[in-house]
């Protein structure tokens, strides 16, 4: 084991020459040049570590305005069937080249990336093929479509911890001034990306994969000014493929669409004790198949609303849900949570084995200190916020809500305290049988800024209802009733239970 210290002009030299123990020390300077990690095998007890020392800087010298056009183009040319292996019509975007990292690690194993600063890389910063063991720690990342990108169905066991992501290092710029359907709508008329316009460059991801295999850690991480955060593709759905995603301890601030999305087929994603303020769409899980999902501890919040006003993507929401299931393979808990909202809640389509318990909502009222900024106050879609979509009495047509099918598709809201005009009694008359349901305020200290704890006289205080959470290997988690409802207890986070991952023979 060796520490071995390198500049822009060698690192490459040293690099492939690696063996198991090597920590190589990046000098101060900017490192401009694409470095490739390829099969480099460190082991557990010896990982090969790449830090960066003070003034070390990854930048690949380009702009988000300096590419915008050619990411444009790159763009159009996925629509319009130009690069190989995307027939016409495919959405457009970067994610062919996702591979194309200022780092990539391509069949490596046992990599420690450390404290590295990495900026103006297109598409991608830190870019992980065919390769698993791998751990970043304390990177900071600015500008870049992806910051990282990973593939291969080989890749797996990848810890980030303790990183910060700003896709957008121009302050505001995709929060509130640029149109949602620039960076991800569907082309224009003439059936072309609008080359000029467009903002395709940031239609991506904190941490994007493909069809991996999975086991993908994401701890105490700040992820800000970016349109997703952490979102799983997988394209083969008869193999197990993208399981056993923890995302835990992070703070997601202004992300434009979504911020936990699994694609097509998932299991065992896990999104606790977390901090979301200012974000679109929180939690998209679309994929047409899945199970054992865990949702807990988290608090949302807004003081802020996307977009400019004539943006038609600014209502926002927390759960984005599948037209249809072709199965479920296990459940999906959402507890003891707290959330201050603006957005609709599970505004349509379906969801299956769905248990939503002890959770403390507050939807915004007309006055509520945040309606006196302008910006909040010129949305008139701020009003109403829709628990289930449309609702109405007689009930309104079932088309543009929630499903109604609790019983055959084993949906139960029980134990929550939500603080809205349709909780309980509109919502029940539509055909939702949420029960026991208190249609009362939590009484949050201060929901405004963020902060959940409870009030003294809050009625959330010791009246939550018993868990019992199935956990992915068979085991079951029990709390007994007692307990407050909502994220806080007393003056501590709700615990919640640990991390499981997917047996192996499974």
């Amino acid at each position: 084991m060796s520490d071995i210290h390198v500049t822009p002009a060698d690192v490459q030299q040293h690099v492939n020459q690696a063996k198991p123990g090597d920590k190589f020390i990046l000098a101060a300077g900017t490192y401009a040049a694409r470095l490739q990690m390829k099969n480099l095998q460190g082991t557990q007890a010896k990982p090969i570590t790449l830090m960066a020392g003070p003034g070390a800087v990854f930048d690949g010298g380009v702009s988000a305005d300096a590419y915008r056009v050619k990411a444009n183009q790159m763009a159009d040319s996925v629509y319009q069937g130009k690069v190989p292996g995307y027939p016409k019509g495919t959405y457009p975007g970067l994610y062919p080249w996702m591979a194309e990292g200022q780092i990539v690690l391509q069949g490596c194993k046992h990599i420690r990336l450390v404290n590295l600063v990495m900026r103006r890389s297109w598409p991608t910063l830190i870019a992980l093929i065919d390769s698993n063991q791998i751990q970043i720690t304390g990177a900071n990342l600015t500008d870049g479509t992806f910051a990282i990108g990973a593939l291969g169905e080989t890749t797996s066991d990848i810890t980030i911890e303790k990183c910060k992501w700003v896709q957008d290092s121009v302050a505001q710029r995709m929060w509130q001034k640029i149109d949602w359907a620039s960076i991800h709508g569907d082309p224009n008329e003439d059936g072309v990306v609008d080359i000029q316009n467009d903002w395709r460059l940031f239609d991506g991801d904190f941490f994007r994969a493909g069809t991996i295999l999975g086991r993908v850690r994401i701890w105490d991480s700040e992820i800000s000014a970016a349109f997703n955060a952490v979102h799983l593709f997988n394209d083969l759905p008869k193999k197990p493929l993208c399981r056993d995603v923890e995302v835990a301890h992070c703070t997601f601030r202004e992300i434009r669409d979504n911020i936990f999305e699994a694609e097509r087929v998932a299991s065992n994603w896990w999104f606790h004790h977390n901090e979301i303020i200012n974000c679109h769409k929180w939690i998209s899980i679309e994929q047409k198949t899945s199970g054992y999902f865990y949702f807990f501890a988290n608090r949302g919040w807004f003081d802020s609303i996307q977009g400019p006003l004539t943006d038609d993507h600014s209502g926002g929401g927390v759960f984005k849900t599948p037209k249809e299931f072709k199965s479920v393979t296990g459940p999906h808990y959402f507890f003891n949570n707290s959330f201050y909202l603006r957005g609709d809640y599970l505004r349509n389509r379906i969801l299956s084995r769905f248990l939503h318990q002890n959770n403390a909502l507050r939807f915004v009222a007309m006055d509520d200190p945040v309606i006196t900024d302008p910006a909040t106050r010129d949305k008139e879609e701020i009003f109403p916020a829709t628990l289930f979509g449309n609702l109405g009495s007689p009930p309104a047509d079932l088309a543009n809500r929630f499903t109604t099918d609790w019983k055959t598709l084993d949906i139960k809201m029980q134990n929550d305290v939500v603080a809205h005009t349709s909780w309980p009694a509109l919502v029940q008359a539509n055909g939702y049988p949420v029960q026991p349901a208190a249609g009362v305020d939590p009484l949050f200290v201060n929901p405004f800024k963020g902060d959940f704890k409870l009030q003294n006289n809050s009625p959330c205080r010791g009246h939550a209802g018993a868990l019992s959470i199935e956990l992915v290997d068979g085991t079951v988690w029990k709390r007994p009733a007692g307990g407050d409802i909502g994220a806080w207890q007393g003056d501590e986070l709700f615990d919640g239970p640990a991390f499981v991952a997917t047996p192996a023979n499974a």
